[in-house]
């Protein structure tokens, strides 16, 4: 009896031993792509350094609506009110005398 209640124990440590070693081991995402962002700006930027020489200007949306775009663009940034906050309490009485 005493040796199955070793081999459980030693069985129960090795395992909880090496679900522990696993999670130390493993690599996050963020660590994976460390730098790519910068990496891939450095490349585009290598294989056409004059991407920014000759910007051409949108015609596409007329000044009406670009104005009004631009406007509920910078009142998303306004701060806005809080709405009130209303508590109702039931009491469970009812006051229409039926």
């Amino acid at each position: 009896m005493q040796k199955i209640i070793i081999i459980i124990a030693i069985t129960i440590i090795f395992s909880v031993l090496s679900g522990c070693g696993h999670m130390s081991q493993r690599e996050l995402m963020v660590e994976k792509n460390w730098g790519r962002s910068h990496e891939t700006a450095r490349f585009s930027q290598i294989i056409n350094p004059d991407a920014g020489e000759g910007m051409v200007e949108d015609q596409s949306m007329d000044g009406v609506a670009g104005k009004y775009n631009y406007d509920q663009y910078q009142g998303d940034f306004k701060k806005q009110k809080a709405p009130s906050q209303i508590f109702n309490i039931n009491l469970g009485n009812d006051l229409s005398g039926d």
